[in-house]
């Protein structure tokens, strides 16, 4: 005669017991039979536990070479560089020609990548640190 005994796989992932794989919005444990394994979230490893990947240094991004990556716990975030426009991961040149610009009314304003210049007009020089911001008439 045999006696063999079918022991109950102990769920070591109970949420109301004690949860091995360490803070649940990084990691997630799966129960296996007679044990059980840690699996991290998307955006964390598992280096003695799950860390944050910073995809940002690691070039693991998707954002413009226009626009900046800021970390986050388990992602990223892409924000477009001052005068462009975007979602993060394409960023457009705002023409602050077209608008909202400062400069002199005898002068000519001329988009450049990311900004703008001023320029007084022919005839007119520009006058105080700020070129093109404020233009006085030449005197022959």
């Amino acid at each position: 005669m045999s006696f063999f005994a079918q022991l109950a796989d102990i769920d070591e992932c109970d949420p109301k017991g004690n949860y091995p794989c360490g803070p649940s919005d990084t990691s997630k444990c799966i129960n296996t039979n007679g044990s059980y394994r840690c699996s991290c979230h998307r955006g964390y490893r598992n280096v003695d536990g799950c860390i944050d990947i910073d995809e940002c240094r690691e070039n693991l991004h998707n954002c413009d070479r226009l626009a900046t990556c800021i970390n986050k716990n388990g992602s990223f975030d892409c924000n477009c560089s001052d005068g462009y426009s975007g979602n993060g991961t394409h960023c457009t040149d705002i023409n602050e020609c077209s608008g909202g610009h400062d400069c002199h009314g005898a002068a000519i304003c001329l988009n450049t990548p990311g900004s703008f210049t001023c320029q007084c007009s022919d005839g007119f020089t520009s006058v105080g640190e700020r070129l093109g911001r404020n233009c006085a008439a030449n005197i022959e």
